[in-house]
């Protein structure tokens, strides 16, 4: 008897749960557009309380992804998920909050699932709260505060924090003022897609010597080398 019950518990915790494959095929669905398979798939693990699937469900619902689009029933399930400790939900709770997508808009509750987000390294939230800081919206101004979110994001190659820092760089608010190092962040932001940034590129480019941007550029391979 005692074989037969250690044989079953080696069986038991070698096998992969269920549930986790469902989750990954849920989600793969949802990628691919097949938003029935998606539902099927994820629902049932919602309403087990599953984080990550509330999560996709709640983007469903936000979306409008094989359900009519509900902000309400969003909310709801990000607020699941985000309480579980999910850094994305907390994200998109934030991000709604901030903007006033569905909810009224409410700054205290934007700031403090960004936060959450944002301590548990989520480099989206980051960036928000900082540009939260840097404008004032919502919260008392603070600079350096704004820097050393923005620091935290760009590191973590998010351009949207990177652009961020440039200009506190730029502007000398926060942390002393840079063109190179400036220059340095605008030029990776651009590498990651933010083509708008250009205009401040070459307003930057005609203020620095060659000898300037060839320092800066020189940071960036050296950014880019690290992160390799």
């Amino acid at each position: 008897m005692k074989r037969l019950i250690l044989v079953f518990l080696i069986l038991f915790f070698m096998s992969p749960p269920v549930y986790a494959d469902d989750l990954q095929e849920g989600i793969d669905a949802g990628k691919r557009g097949d938003y029935k398979t998606a539902s099927e798939k994820l629902m049932p693990l919602a309403e087990q309380g599953d984080a990550e699937a509330q999560r996709n469900i709640g983007f469903m619902y936000y979306q409008g992804h094989g359900v009519t689009k509900n902000y309400s029933e969003a909310l709801n399930w990000w607020l699941k998920s985000a309480e579980q400790g999910n850094v994305k939900a907390q994200t998109s709770l934030g991000t709604i909050y901030l903007q006033g997508h569905g909810v009224p808009k409410n700054s205290t509750k934007a700031i403090k699932w960004l936060r959450r987000a944002a301590k548990n390294n989520e480099s989206i939230a980051q960036a928000k709260i900082g540009m939260m800081l840097y404008g004032g919206d919502g919260v008392p101004q603070n600079f350096k505060e704004a820097a050393h979110w923005a620091n935290l994001s760009a590191e973590q190659n998010n351009p949207l924090g990177q652009i961020l820092l440039g200009r506190l760089y730029m502007e000398g608010k926060g942390v002393t003022k840079n063109y190179i190092h400036a220059l340095k962040w605008f030029y990776i932001a651009e590498m990651n897609g933010m083509k708008k940034i250009r205009k401040i590129l070459d307003l930057l480019l005609k203020e620095l010597s060659p000898g300037h941007i060839s320092e800066a550029q020189t940071l960036v391979k050296e950014w880019l080398k690290r992160r390799k």
